[in-house]
């Protein structure tokens, strides 16, 4: 699947190499440590990178998650990423969803741009989830913004919530629902 917005094209892993993540990732590593679990020893390795994509596009096929790359389209280069996992059909329709922008395209607008089009498909015809969820740090004022610029509500906090960098974090808990679910799966 391929998105195109105003400034990037949302790819999903089949449409991805991973030397492209890796050149993406050792870009951002200072960046992304302290919002991030730590580090897998090997994900600073295009081997580690080929696995994921393959994992992510088995996710994919099986509706567990659905992973977009994000590429400014003028120079077709990864500048970020957006995923909705944890995937629960039935009477829960729910995901959760995580975002990364490069360090260099910070404050562009861009994730939000990324963001919006990738809600645009879990909400619509192919997915048609009921909700998604995003847990922030509350210091990581750039993520809180994007969510409400997104249209994102503050459900609540929650304590010790994931290990982030070695440490257990507090996380805000935003929610966004859509106006238009169809039954479940």
């Amino acid at each position: 699947m391929l998105v195109n917005t105003e400034h990037l094209c949302l790819k999903t892993p089949e449409h991805v190499e991973a030397t492209a993540v890796l050149a993406y990732m050792k870009r951002n590593k200072a960046f992304f440590e302290p919002w991030m679990p730590t580090w897998h020893p090997h994900c600073l390795t295009e081997t580690y990178w080929d696995f994921q994509l393959k994992k992510d596009t088995e996710l994919l096929e099986n509706k567990q998650q659905l992973k977009f790359w994000v590429y400014e389209r003028v120079t077709d280069t990864v500048v970020g990423d957006v995923n909705f996992s944890n995937i629960v059909w039935g009477a829960f329709q729910s995901c959760y969803v995580g975002y990364k922008m490069d360090a260099q395209h910070n404050g562009k607008g861009w994730m939000t741009e990324a963001l919006q089009a990738g809600i645009q498909q879990i909400f619509g015809n192919e997915w048609q989830l009921h909700r998604v969820e995003a847990n922030i740090i509350p210091h990581n004022k750039g993520s809180i913004r994007v969510a409400e610029k997104v249209g994102f509500e503050l459900e609540g906090r929650s304590k010790d919530y994931l290990k982030i960098n070695g440490q257990w974090e507090d996380h805000m808990r935003y929610v966004m629902f859509n106006k238009n679910p169809r039954m479940p799966r």
